[in-house]
């Protein structure tokens, strides 16, 4: 066996065998993500169909609470553009359950997630010379679900990815979401039972 494979096999082995440094030992932690957007809607904002929307960068914050045991809650807020419409924005206030799904490796955490909220679409048209700034909006509610895997990197911080179909009030519908970021632990960890 060439040597490269193998010491990448005996690390991996020794990764997943590796102290559990498992986030849920802490209560709390904060969640950031950047974030990629897309609508799957071929209905415009004015309502006529035809259009679609492309991807959109975004952001994603959210304080999780996780009690010993698989299932965690999150309350955040998500926003975006909605692809080529300039002054478009979607919004997302929400809470978010998740089941962690227990495998043998303490640094590998996949989860399932359902995601429920109240979304707001804003968007102004450039085109209306008589009031090019006003603002419309449009408002429903966000519901959907999910999954991805945290990846811990030490106690305290870990790397957070997921994918997510959710609704958005119309005319914007189902959109899917990509994310990646930072999940940091704060607090005081539990004690592990002996």
């Amino acid at each position: 066996m060439p040597r490269r494979p193998l010491l990448l096999t005996v690390g991996l082995m020794m990764l997943l065998a590796s102290p559990a440094w498992s986030q849920s030992r802490f209560p709390i932690s904060l969640q950031f993500s950047g974030a990629v957007v897309k609508p799957f809607s071929d209905t415009n904002l004015d309502g006529s169909i035809g259009g679609s929307y492309a991807a959109s960068l975004g952001f994603e914050g959210q304080v999780r609470y996780s009690p010993a045991g698989p299932v965690s809650i999150g309350l955040g807020f998500q926003t975006s553009g909605l692809g080529d419409f300039d002054g478009s924005l979607l919004s997302v206030f929400f809470a978010e359950p998740r089941l962690r799904i227990q495998i043998r490796s303490p640094r590998v955490g996949p989860y399932l997630s359902v995601r429920g909220g109240f979304g707001r679409i804003s968007f102004y048209d450039p085109d209306d010379v008589t009031a090019p700034f006003d603002v419309i909006g449009r408002n429903g509610a966000s519901i959907g679900g999910g999954g991805g895997v945290l990846l811990q990197f030490s106690r305290r911080v870990g790397l957070d990815l997921g994918v997510l179909i959710n609704s958005a009030p119309e005319p914007v519908g189902k959109y899917g979401l990509l994310r990646a970021g930072a999940s940091i632990a704060i607090g005081r960890p539990r004690r592990l039972a002996q």
